[in-house]
């Protein structure tokens, strides 16, 4: 069941916050954790912009990694300026990689948190040694060019 949306529980729980319907949800319905809504975005997605780490966490293991655009969580986390989603993403032993990913616009996560002005989800980029700062989009900017 799905709203006008297309969002269903999954994503109304990740957009209020509401991590216990999850605990609430079995293995049966486990496939709305890998549904999108009318954007294109999963309830990890939506967790993301939201800065909902703990929501992550538990969408992880049920949830597909990107979104209708090519994003991660990550892509999200630094557009929105959820700077702990960033935070928790780089120190995660198998998501940081998702910082090097490229969207279907040619967009790695720094990119995007230039784009959109969010210092806050910059700094840790900016700090994380694995980070390639040279790294250019499909216009051939790099980060710093947008910021």
């Amino acid at each position: 069941m799905t709203d006008s949306g297309d969002s269903n529980v999954f994503h109304l729980a990740a957009s209020l916050n509401v991590a216990p319907v999850l605990k609430l949800s079995g293995p049966e319905i486990e496939y709305l954790a890998r549904e999108q809504d009318m954007n294109g975005d999963l309830p990890i997605h939506i967790a993301s912009k939201r800065g909902c780490v703990d929501l992550i966490e538990k969408l992880l293991p049920i949830s597909a990694p990107y979104n209708r655009r090519g994003q991660a969580i990550l892509h999200l986390a630094a557009k929105y300026g959820r700077t702990q989603v960033v935070r928790y993403v780089l120190r995660h032993p198998k998501l940081w990689i998702m910082m090097h990913d490229r969207d279907d616009a040619g967009n790695t996560p720094l990119h995007l948190a230039a784009k959109y002005s969010q210092p806050t989800a910059l700094i840790p980029f900016v700090l994380d040694k694995r980070i390639n700062p040279t790294r250019v989009d499909h216009e051939s900017l790099i980060a710093l060019t947008i910021a």
